[in-house]
């Protein structure tokens, strides 16, 4: 099975805090539930279809840091593409 990966640079404000990892967790879950997605951080991963989980396991993720999208199966390269461009969109955060 094929792997795409993308990094993306967290541009929002307040980095990667609840309200965005639950706006990025209803993207993750619109896609494909055998296409395995994972972002890393700081060397742990997370799947981001959990946000409770992404931000246990990765810690704050703050503005101007960057994390790397993994996605394999049915849908990833279009999964991490998206995921990628949700998050340098500041997560649909106009701050």
């Amino acid at each position: 099975m094929e792997t795409h990966s993308a990094e993306a640079r967290v541009l929002g404000k307040y980095g990667l805090h609840a309200r965005s990892l639950i706006a990025l967790e209803r993207l993750a879950r619109a896609f494909d539930k055998r296409c395995e997605l994972q972002i890393w951080f700081d060397g742990r991963s997370a799947d981001p279809r959990d946000a409770l989980r992404v931000r246990e396991t990765l810690g704050p993720i703050e503005y101007d840091q960057v994390v790397r999208i993994e996605g394999s199966g049915p849908d990833a390269e279009s999964a991490v593409n998206k995921l990628k461009a949700f998050i340098e969109d500041r997560c649909g955060e106009l701050e």
